[in-house]
């Protein structure tokens, strides 16, 4: 791999053209699962502003992206708290010693970046962003997340980026397109753009792409990333290099299946379920509306006067018989019910995939909040492979962008480690904790068992055996017997002294203990 020259004219457009025509069959793909989700994520015009995207009979799919995005956003990027850590090994704090610093005062420096760092995500508005990026990655798989140095941070979706990978997934290029009115440019610019497309000098409405190429190349013995760009076929601008862990344009994936260049949506694995929805849905919206439309029939032969029926007032009287008229009777109601009975198990099937626990709970007066807390856990387990996921390719490299910003040197060169503390990382402490209760109620369950039995059981070794059994590690929250022995010195100690104390309170004279509590008072 060699250092990659300036493109000539025409060569970024060209580019983009041919990575497009792989691209496309995503995008077109991933349109139709906008339509019966969010379809303002990928509509299929360019002019939205006078589009209203609605395209369904249920707003179920909007309710159910829109509910899982949120929730990745507050596992991935929790309020109050950073979600990177930094660790040292001992050998390291080891040398630091030697150099006069101590563990304590590192790891003060580690909490002092850290909740710079918070505030930092929060300032360039990261949040927001992370919130577009997952329901993007969502319902169509892909998203491009561009983090402008010192600026907000901007999502591109699958129909405004193309990108090349290697059959191992390595990323090779990254070729973005943005629109532009033309009288955005500048002067010179302009003007050749203006002498490419034949365009009127004064229409300032048109609309130009910039299109904007990145490549991965070398520099000496480094990997690097070469940028380019160009306006139409106009080349702008001169080459910018990136280190190939300062790229800030991070293409996600929801998930890639192998030889494939864009990753599969959360949406598209449960399409089917989606469709199905839709069509019943608009089957019991038909059905309802057919039985609200009520028609009658009248006897031919029979005395009433329809028109008069009809202009009279409540209570009039009129000439004729009780089974005159009839009421046209389809008996829809058992068709109708079947349908909502089927749109609710396909409703509670969706609502556990997308992680939405008020659509999982069973609708019952005994249902408590811990069986409520067991179940949203164990739908956030089954997205564990995408907390990973999305941990190694989108929150790290962005956190990596933002210690930049902020002048944080190389980490890996200082010993440091950056962690990324949230979502599969959260689901793992969750779980150490449900076994150090689950270990508690074993050792509980011993004020159960029979006195002359309890008496032969050795209970540390009990403890020592359950805990293991439970993955939890006993050393670390239980005593030693070095321990124990302390702290039994040290409680007898108090004692004793609180002992000594009452005897000599009682020995001592009244008035001379009365003298000198006032003095103490004094």
């Amino acid at each position: 791999m060699a250092r990659i020259d300036t493109p000539e004219a025409g060569v970024i457009k060209q580019r983009a053209t041919e990575l497009a025509t792989v691209r496309d069959k995503y995008r077109d793909r991933a349109r139709e699962y906008a339509k019966v989700t969010l379809p303002y994520l990928l509509p299929e015009v360019e002019e939205t502003d006078s589009v209203e995207f609605q395209n369904d009979y249920n707003t179920e799919g909007a309710k159910l992206v829109n509910a899982a995005a949120n929730t990745y956003v507050q596992t991935l990027f929790p309020s109050g708290r950073s979600f990177i850590r930094f660790q040292m090994e001992e050998e390291d704090f080891k040398e630091l010693e030697k150099q006069g610093e101590s563990k304590a005062q590192v790891e003060t420096l580690f909490a002092t970046v850290e909740r710079n760092f918070r505030q930092r995500f929060e300032v360039v508005g990261s949040r927001v962003a992370a919130l577009e990026a997952l329901k993007q990655l969502i319902v169509t798989g892909n998203v491009l997340v561009h983090k402008m140095p010192e600026k907000r941070t901007n999502t591109y979706a699958i129909d405004e980026f193309m990108v090349l990978r290697g059959l191992d997934g390595t990323l090779e290029e990254i070729i973005t397109v943005d629109k532009k009115f033309i009288a955005s440019l500048d002067e010179e610019l302009r003007a050749n753009v203006l002498s490419e497309m034949k365009v009127e000098e004064d229409d300032v409405e048109t609309v130009v792409e910039l299109y904007t190429w990145i490549r991965r190349g070398s520099e000496g013995d480094r990997d690097m990333w070469y940028v380019d760009q160009a306006v139409e076929s106009i080349p702008v601008g001169e080459q910018q290099t990136f280190k190939t862990d300062a790229l800030p344009w991070i293409p996600v994936m929801w998930q890639r299946t192998r030889r494939e260049m864009y990753g599969r949506g959360l949406v598209e694995e449960h399409y089917g379920s989606f469709w199905t929805l839709s069509i019943l849905t608009e089957a019991m919206a038909i059905g309802c509306v057919s039985l609200a439309d009520i028609k009658y029939l009248v006897r031919p032969g029979s005395l009433v006067n329809v028109e008069e029926l009809n202009s009279s007032a409540s209570g009039s009287y009129h000439y004729g018989e009780a089974d005159d008229i009839n009421a046209i009777s389809t008996d829809r109601q058992r068709d109708i019910i079947l349908i909502k009975d089927v749109i609710e198990v396909y409703k509670r099937h969706l609502a556990e995939v997308f992680m939405y626990l008020p659509g999982t709970m069973r609708d019952a007066e005994r249902v408590t909040a811990e069986e409520n807390r067991l179940r949203a856990r164990s739908l956030e387990k089954a997205h564990g492979g995408v907390y990973s996921t999305l941990a190694d390719t989108f929150q790290r490299p962005y956190a990596l962008l933002l210690l930049d910003e902020m002048g944080v040197g190389n980490l890996d060169t200082d010993g440091v480690k950056l962690v990324i503390t949230t979502g599969q990382d959260a689901l793992s402490r969750g779980n150490e904790n449900d076994n150090i209760n689950h270990w508690l109620s074993d050792l509980a369950g011993l004020g159960q068992v029979p006195e002359p039995v309890l008496r032969g059981i050795k209970i540390i070794d009990f403890a020592k055996k359950t805990a293991a059994g439970r993955d939890v590690d006993y050393s670390a929250i239980v005593m030693s017997e070095q321990e124990m022995q302390q702290a039994a010195q040290a409680q007898q100690q108090q004692q004793e002294q609180a002992v000594a104390g009452q005897e000599l309170a009682k020995k001592a004279d009244p008035e001379q203990l009365a003298a000198a509590m006032q003095q103490g008072r004094g």
